[in-house]
């Protein structure tokens, strides 16, 4: 983080350090909040799209057990159909 020197208004005391401007630090600062903001949406993108991925896969094991038992032979009727496939 880039620091800067002030002196006071009485002109006896200097606070110092680091190497840079005050327009540098405020730049850097505002490059600060931007990656928070992208990193703040970014989570809450992915648990978005997390979410969304988690329920694809689940309905599509659902069909797929629906689809193994008629495969198989077994005899599926209205209720255990709405069964499998309730969420």
């Amino acid at each position: 983080m880039a620091t800067y020197c002030e002196s006071s208004s009485a002109g006896n005391a200097v606070a110092c350090g680091g190497m840079g401007s005050k327009e540098q630090d405020v730049q850097m600062g505002s490059s600060a909040k931007g990656l928070e903001a992208l990193a703040v949406f970014g989570f809450l993108a992915a648990v978005s799209l997390g979410g969304i991925w988690f329920r694809l896969r689940k309905r599509q094991a659902q069909h797929e057990t629906l689809r193994l038992m008629i495969e198989a032979g077994h005899d599926v009727d209205q209720a255990l159909a709405d069964k499998l496939l309730r969420s």
